[in-house]
């Protein structure tokens, strides 16, 4: 794995897509701080992956508050997974190289989810209560001739949201977040193929053919093993290559890559095309990818 690794918004409703936005930052040398507070609102993280280093440790905390290891990376272990939330100002420090971090930075008013304070014995942050659909009253007792009341309508579901669970037991502070994710759309079926064709996609996305392949196809949800290596669709520099598994369409990966691979059959190869506004956006990821770069991928569906 490598630099591909990226969170995104994934599957949530319109209002919260609309209180959302992608946040990186690379980690290494002197202590980081991310300010949060009530300006800026929450920040959700998502991954952590290996920029420079061989055993890079990444590490949080308030100002002060002791550092609390929040993820470990290595050359042969290049990304790993992060779920959590924090609320309020966090300074961030990593020992033995560079690391990218990423999640998703959320307005306040987008939807209540517990923090996390590395400062505080009881686990710091505000307490928030999760909001909770009303109960209808039970119907009044009716005469036995009188007609059956007629049935109340069924109460609309709830919005999902993205992201749950919380971080590993190596922050202490943290606590569980119990949010549900959007169900999966049905995957489509399957159209015959040929090698060389290219295919658009939403969002600008698309994609060639490079090689078939058969059986199990990789739908949201699952968790697939990908090869792969990317390049600068500008310049044609290489900037990372290697193998990654990861649940697909759950916003562990930019964009591009669960639009990109969602569909692919079990040996396929496809180059895919991904627009900046699906990968890295204005932001990029330094010193690899400038900002606002398209790039080129390489993949093949190892397994699904």
């Amino acid at each position: 794995g490598g630099l591909v690794r990226r969170a995104v918004l994934g599957a949530q409703s319109p209002a919260r897509a609309m209180s959302a936005e992608q946040w990186s930052q690379v980690v290494g040398g002197e202590p980081q701080t991310v300010r949060l507070g009530k300006e800026r609102g929450m920040l959700e993280l998502r991954a952590c992956v290996l920029v420079s280093g061989d055993k890079v440790t990444l590490s949080c905390g308030t100002s002060k508050g002791p550092q609390l290891v929040l993820a470990r990376v290595s050359e042969h272990t290049r990304h790993c997974t992060i779920h959590g939330v924090m609320s309020e100002d966090m300074q961030f420090s990593c020992v033995g190289g560079k690391v990218l971090l990423s999640g998703v930075l959320r307005d306040r008013t987008a939807g209540s989810a517990p923090s996390i304070g590395a400062g505080s014995s009881g686990g710091g942050g505000e307490k928030r209560p999760a909001a909770t659909a009303p109960v209808a009253a039970p119907p009044a007792a009716k005469k036995a001739k009188q007609e059956p009341p007629a049935k109340a309508p069924a109460r609309p579901a709830a919005a999902p949201a993205a992201g749950s669970a919380a971080l590993k037991s190596a922050v202490p502070q943290a606590r569980a977040v119990e949010i549900r994710a959007a169900a999966p759309a049905a995957a489509p079926a399957k159209a015959a193929q040929q090698v060389g064709s290219k295919y658009q996609l939403k969002g600008g996305l698309s994609y060639e053919l490079l090689k078939t392949g058969g059986g199990v196809q990789a739908v949201p949800g699952k968790t697939v093993q990908v090869r792969y290596e990317g390049r600068l669709a500008k310049t044609g520099k290489r900037f990372d290559k290697g193998v990654i598994k990861f649940k697909l369409g759950k916003g562990e990966v930019i964009k591009g890559w669960d639009e990109g691979v969602k569909g692919m059959l079990r040996g396929e190869s496809r180059r895919l095309l991904i627009p900046a506004a699906l990968g890295y956006g204005a932001r990029g990821a330094p010193p690899d990818i400038p900002r606002n770069a398209d790039l080129v991928f390489e993949v093949e569906l190892m397994n699904c």
